[in-house]
């Protein structure tokens, strides 16, 4: 296994990102990549050792910066406290920077799978992008998303105003995506319609549901992972990123 390290100068961060790409060896044809958000964490992962055992996946990962809350989120808005007003620009650094350099770079073919995950707010960032660049990604990973996301003062068709939910329902071309949710059942303890499931759950399967309106299809489009004891860490994500991987080449 190899890991490239360098600093991506953004146009439209104005800023260097940090960016490590993992794989194991330029001469072979790889035939999926997975670009992941928050990659100053994969450290904690041993993804080394995982992507060890897929040789034909290359995964790059860009580390967020001190500007994270305002750079992930949803293009099409900011949340009720401000937060995500550069979702946009983070959005064109992944599509129109990022992504085809490291094509150019690894000499990836049109033929390759393109995925994109994160975790926590980087899982909402990774589901907008691909939900706006269909045309760029077939596959998303989302680990105790964010999708609790709200604007109250935008939304009014959603009893908790939270913009992804929105942005599906309210979107009138389906794209050709298909998803992998992740969220753990110690994720946290807010339960705010006191149903006795807490939010990060309540809202990933809400957000199936608006999905599944789409004609998105359980176990075929989407899959939905709850880990018994999972908690909202690097080490919970850690030990259900093999699921994923899984999923990734056979889903």
């Amino acid at each position: 296994m190899q890991v490239h390290y360098f600093k991506f100068p953004s146009y439209h961060l104005d800023r260097s990102v940090d960016i490590s790409c993992y794989y194991h060896s330029l001469t072979d044809s790889f035939d999926h990549l997975i670009i992941i958000n928050d990659g100053q964490d994969l450290n904690l992962m041993d993804m080394e050792a995982l992507l060890n055992q897929h040789t034909l996946i290359i995964g790059c990962a860009a580390a967020a910066g001190d500007q994270r809350k305002q750079e992930y989120g949803v293009q099409w808005a900011s949340d009720y406290a401000g937060r995500g007003a550069k979702a946009s620009l983070y959005a064109k650094f992944i599509t129109v920077e990022l992504l085809p350099w490291i094509e150019s770079e690894y000499s990836i073919k049109n033929k390759v799978q393109r995925t994109i995950a994160g975790w926590s707010l980087g899982g909402l960032s990774a589901i907008d992008i691909a939900w706006h660049a269909p045309h760029l990604f077939q596959k998303i990973g989302v680990f105790s998303g964010s999708l609790w996301w709200r604007n109250p003062l935008l939304i009014h068709d959603d009893v908790h105003h939270r913009l992804m939910h929105h942005k599906v329902k309210h979107t009138s071309i389906v794209p050709n995506l298909k998803f992998w949710f992740q969220a753990g059942t110690e994720d946290e303890k807010a339960d705010r319609n006191k149903n006795g499931i807490i939010d990060a759950i309540d809202d990933t399967l809400d957000l199936i549901i608006e999905l599944e309106a789409k004609g998105y299809k359980k176990g075929e489009d989407m899959l939905f992972h709850i880990e018994e004891g999972g908690r909202h860490d690097v080490q919970t994500w850690a030990k259900v990123m093999p699921l994923f991987m899984d999923w990734i080449k056979v889903g």
